[in-house]
């Protein structure tokens, strides 16, 4: 079904209206899910706000502009074996690099036994070629679209969990990524807070703050027009009578 973001933005039209500056650095997202919203269990779009893919969508089809963990990356003519690049400018939010040994890392525990069937798709290993360069072997041919949905975890935090527990691991919860924005904290039944990373590779978002709310029985059209939210997701049916406002 298709969906449609809809948001208000509020304004002062006079001079003796007062806007708080921590109003306008911050936005608010009615979205719904849980406390899991970040993990693999939901896998749904915010996770992009703390982790990043390979590539950005948008850009992934363009040879000259490439954003997201790979720098570059090339394949061989059957599209099976893709080597890729990586930034070297990418850190995690407590401050370790990004590196090829983190993508690896991923490629083998989506390929764990108890969770095979996630992630991984068409990829049947990752080879380390340096810190910086890895080179994925795909079992049918693969294209761009394969590196702009999975993002990617931090070997050295994870490595030593028990994948069975993949699901309910408490990262998911308190998760430091690798994207624009850092965790701040929750509430597991009201809200998630994030906060501008300052050390983002792409320069600190304008933004400084983004809250997302959790499910709470109240529509998305009602929290947006009492002002709860800034963005929600709305069907075609729910965005018609905001069509002409």
């Amino acid at each position: 079904m298709t969906t449609f973001l809809v948001c208000v933005v509020a304004l002062a039209c006079t001079a003796n209206d007062r806007i708080d500056i921590a109003d306008l650095n911050t936005l608010t997202i009615g979205y719904g899910g849980n406390e899991y919203l970040l993990g693999p269990a939901q896998d749904d779009t915010p996770k992009f706000l703390v982790f990043l893919p390979l590539a950005k969508w948008h850009t992934a089809c363009r040879t000259d502009e490439h954003t997201g963990l790979a720098e570059r990356w090339e394949h061989t003519p059957d599209r099976r074996r893709w080597t890729i690049y990586l930034r070297r400018d990418v850190r995690w939010h407590d401050g370790v690099p990004v590196t090829a040994h983190d993508i690896a890392f991923n490629i083998r525990l989506w390929r764990h036994p108890d969770l095979a069937w996630y992630g991984a798709y068409s990829v049947d290993s990752a080879t380390v070629i340096d810190d910086y360069t890895v080179t994925l072997f795909l079992n049918r041919p693969g294209t761009t679209s394969m590196l702009t949905w999975d993002v990617y975890y931090p070997k050295h935090l994870l490595e030593d969990l028990d994948p069975k527990e993949f699901f309910e691991w408490d990262f998911w919860t308190h998760p430091i990524g690798n994207g624009p924005y850092r965790y701040v904290r929750h509430d597991r039944e009201t809200h998630i807070e994030f906060e501008a990373n300052a050390d983002y590779y792409q320069g600190e978002p304008s933004i400084k703050r983004v809250v997302i709310t959790l499910g709470s029985g109240v529509s998305n059209v009602v929290n947006l027009l009492s002002g709860n939210v800034d963005v929600v997701g709305l069907s075609p049916r729910e965005a018609e009578p905001f069509a002409q406002d």
